[in-house]
């Protein structure tokens, strides 16, 4: 079995008005049970009205701001990495100063062949 390491994810719902936000969490909160993230994994849950405007700078320094792990992977949604972007990057890092702050680039195609879908 492969080993599952802990993650921080940042939730954002559009709901049509205030009286949804509580729906929107428990179904939010039943998903997030479902997909059995690691121990120590972090869900932020962040809600707005479908009137506001959509925060995408806000969201993703709240993201930041919210992890707990050693390396942050900002995405998309639609975004699918590579099914060995983990090992790729662990040994990409190997050789990178920790006393810097530093940014790695992940490739947004990489595949030669279709992915499985499972």
């Amino acid at each position: 079995m492969a080993k599952v390491n802990a993650i921080s994810k940042l939730v954002f719902g559009s709901v049509p008005n205030l009286n949804c936000v509580t729906l929107f969490r428990v179904y939010v909160e039943k998903k997030v049970k479902s997909l059995h993230f690691a121990p120590g994994s972090k869900i932020t849950l962040v809600t707005a009205l479908k009137t506001d405007i959509y925060p995408i700078n806000a969201l993703r320094n709240l993201a930041i701001k919210s992890a707990t792990t050693k390396y942050i992977l900002l995405l998309d949604a639609d975004f699918q990495p590579c099914p060995d972007l983990e090992t790729k990057f662990l040994n990409s890092i190997k050789f990178a100063e920790d006393n810097h702050k530093k940014a790695f680039v992940v490739p947004a195609f990489e595949y030669l062949t279709h992915p499985k879908v499972s």
